[in-house]
């Protein structure tokens, strides 16, 4: 899962190794380069999708902890927030005026053998976060 900031990076999750990746990004051509470690999350569990908000701070889906948080661009985490899934899979900003954060939810985890709820396969909305999101840019534009 990739996400840019408008600084000309673009993040990797590794789910299974707990770790999230920035490398430096090259918008125009595609080219990335100079990987190095953001955050090793295993603290709050595994990251999957995320976004980022105009602070440029990231928003991750920590799926199988049922948990969203947010880490700085230095990788610092600033907070987690609880969400109804156990396996919260990845989020964007939406809405008019892009303060609204949408989450998406696996629906199929107890097929892999995960520990899921009720929740599981919905998609949610998270509004009070008192940042908004930042439109994304598009590979070659």
């Amino acid at each position: 899962m990739g996400s840019t900031s408008s600084g000309g990076t673009i993040y990797v999750a590794d789910t299974i190794a707990q770790k999230i990746f920035a490398y430096d990004y090259d918008l125009a051509t595609g080219s990335i380069s100079r990987r190095r470690l953001l955050a090793d999350t295993s603290t709050v569990g595994r990251p999957d999708g995320f976004t980022v908000d105009a602070e440029g701070c990231l928003w991750v889906a920590m799926v199988m902890s049922g948990k969203l948080a947010r880490f700085n661009p230095e990788g610092k985490l600033e907070r987690t927030i609880e969400v109804p899934p156990t396996l919260p899979s990845s989020v964007m900003f939406g809405g008019d005026r892009l303060e609204t954060l949408y989450v998406t939810s696996i629906g199929n985890g107890a097929a892999f053998g995960w520990q899921c709820n009720e929740s599981d396969g919905g998609l949610f909305a998270v509004h009070g976060l008192e940042v908004k999101g930042r439109p994304e840019p598009r590979f070659g534009s």
